[in-house]
């Protein structure tokens, strides 16, 4: 059995490198990427211009297995780089979600990068394990200009939505009990925490909705895209693990299961009655 899975591992790296030898020979010497230079863990430029974040580990893994060298060019900004890929100053942006609206500009390949939402509450609140049990019962703080703030309106009508500029102001609000949730993408809520030693907020649980990352290609590209899908095809769930792990170390807070509870319960009191009419009977 092993040696048929091996097998077919093997025939697929070699149907992605003849696919790539025929689609990129002498035409692909590089790929030129523009980044997000400030939204860690997912990707940043350090102050020695090196690309670093969880992103940036799955470039270099792509570049690896294409063996194509993959180029930064250094924008000061997210809205610089999304301009650079509209100019052709550069061929792809790394990590975006794929909405309808960007793909009417841009090629997007399949998504490499699946991410829950996830909401953090003060270490002092009751423990929860749906976020439904705290969305009406005070403030929500959200990004602002995220999808969170139009998601959650729409599932939880009457939530109280409060808007932050970044995550690092909306722990330091739950932590100081004027929010009582704040909702972002997962490995972003864990890499603030850690990042601003906080002690008394906690990651309760995530939400049904999801980030999904995708490559943006400029549209005079358009042999990148089925070059960039198959090597996202051989990504191994081992390799995307290994990456995600190196940078966020998730620890939830284990919400109070009431179904159990009451189960138990109720055979506690079925006990009781049962001793009850046991012991009247002998007397």
């Amino acid at each position: 059995m092993k040696f048929f899975v091996i097998l077919i591992a093997l025939l697929s790296y070699i149907n992605l490198y003849a696919f790539i030898e025929n689609n990129s020979s002498n035409t692909i010497k590089s790929i030129k990427m523009c980044v997000d230079p400030n939204w860690m863990p997912f990707e940043h430029i350090n102050t020695q211009g090196e690309y670093e974040g969880i992103l940036a580990d799955y470039i270099k893994l792509f570049s690896h297995k294409l063996n194509i060298p993959f180029v930064l060019q250094e924008t000061d900004n997210y809205s610089q780089s999304k301009l650079y890929l509209e100019e052709g100053k550069c061929d792809i942006i790394v990590g975006e979600q794929a909405t309808e609206e960007v793909k009417k500009e841009f090629f997007a390949t399949k998504p490499y990068f699946i991410t829950p939402r996830a909401f953090v509450t003060h270490t002092d609140a009751l423990l929860v394990h749906d976020f439904s049990q705290i969305a009406y019962s005070g403030k929500i703080g959200v990004l602002e200009d995220s999808p969170a703030q139009v998601i959650l309106p729409r599932k939880y009508k009457d939530i109280k939505i409060v808007t932050v500029k970044n995550s690092d102001i909306g722990l330091q609000k739950v932590a100081s009990g004027e929010l009582v949730a704040f909702v972002n993408v997962l490995p972003v809520l864990v890499f603030s925490i850690q990042k601003q030693g906080l002690s008394n907020v906690t990651i309760s649980g995530t939400l049904p909705s999801s980030v999904k990352l995708s490559i943006l290609i400029n549209k005079n590209h358009p042999k990148l895209l089925p070059i960039l899908n198959n090597v996202i095809d051989m990504t191994t769930q081992q390799e995307q693990q290994r990456i995600l792990s190196k940078w966020v170390k998730v620890k939830y807070k284990k919400g109070m299961d009431y179904t159990m509870i009451l189960q138990i319960s109720t055979l506690f009191l079925i006990a009781l009655i049962f001793i009850a009419m046991r012991y009247f009977h002998i007397r």
